[in-house]
């Protein structure tokens, strides 16, 4: 079974320097592709189709995998909702999030996305209220 997510950017697929650098990172990681599932060649930079994060972060939730491994970060990873929303996902499951060069540290715009949702979990929905009242 695959121990590792790794994301591949659609743009970096055919650059030989980014396999390269996949190859020595598997080197002396230890690592197999039996134990290395890649991302869809779809994943673009810029986007990240929703049925794509969906399905990762299923395998995430069924303890299919250990960590994630970015091959490159998308260069607006830093603003890019649908990353951020994933990598607080991986998380709070406890799947360890990597670049080729070691462990990734959560940018601080995640780390304020994530104190945002957990202050409005702790807060009644208005919608719920409303519903009591009537």
């Amino acid at each position: 079974m695959s121990k590792v997510l790794l994301f591949i950017p659609e743009a970096s697929l055919a650059d030989a320097e980014c396999w390269q650098s996949i190859r020595q990172w598997m080197k002396v990681a230890g690592l197999t592709w039996d134990k290395v599932r890649c991302t869809p060649a779809s994943i673009l930079e810029t986007s990240v189709k929703q049925n794509e994060v969906k399905a990762a972060l299923n395998l995430l939730r069924q303890g299919s995998f250990e960590k994630v491994v970015f091959a490159k970060l998308p260069s607006n990873y830093e603003t890019n909702l649908d990353w951020l929303m994933f990598a607080i996902s991986c998380q709070t499951q406890n799947v360890q999030l990597e670049t080729l060069e070691g462990e990734l540290t959560l940018p601080p715009s995640a780390q304020k996305l994530a104190a945002h949702y957990s202050t409005i979990a702790k807060k009644p929905s208005p919608i719920s209220s409303k519903s009591q009242g009537l």
